[in-house]
């Protein structure tokens, strides 16, 4: 379990605001919006207080901050627009440590369908996604996902098999290699 301490928090956010900071700007490509996306995906990490394993703070981290993103795209359309990029030094420190492009592409190749698969399932039904993202992506154990939503654990299961369903329906082996 991850417990938030002040420095250990602080570590966290030295190792990935970065990151957080180059996946709001992908999604919104505006500078300043993408570190108030940062502060409030960490802020929502700080205050988050359930069960989360370690190894997965940094996949919640982007699900997190693409989902703020994509909600003020949906929200206020003056986002859309490119007011002006970033100075050349941020955008430098932003960029893909790999040397590798092939690598690189494939990587986001997988991101943008992973994030596809969960944004579409998401739209399709809510509760499904939230069952995906805390069981499937954060490892939260199923019992207690059905003690904080206060339902069955059968109903966890149930939302589990119908959301894998449609994603396989909808996604085929595309869903498979994800």
């Amino acid at each position: 379990m991850m417990d938030y301490e002040r420095e250990n928090f602080k570590e966290i956010y030295l190792k990935y605001h970065k990151l957080i900071k180059k996946i709001a700007y992908d999604h919104i490509h505006d500078y300043n919006v993408a570190q108030d996306i940062c502060q409030e995906t960490f802020i929502r990490l700080y205050d988050f207080e359930g069960y989360m394993p370690e190894e997965k703070i940094k996949s919640w981290l982007i699900v997190v901050a693409a989902n703020i993103a994509k909600d003020m795209l949906k929200k206020g359309g003056k986002y859309r627009e490119v007011v002006g990029l970033p100075e050349s030094e941020e955008l430098v420190r932003m960029m893909p440590v790999s040397n590798e492009v092939d690598d690189y592409l494939k990587r986001m190749g997988e991101r943008e369908l992973f994030e596809t698969a969960l944004s579409r399932l998401r739209e399709k039904n809510p509760v499904w996604y939230d069952m995906v993202v805390l069981v499937k992506c954060m490892n939260v154990p199923r019992k207690k996902v059905a003690e904080e939503y206060g339902i069955a654990l059968t109903t966890v299961d149930g939302y589990l098999k119908r959301a894998k369903d449609w994603l396989v329906a909808n996604f085929g082996d595309e869903y498979r290699d994800l």
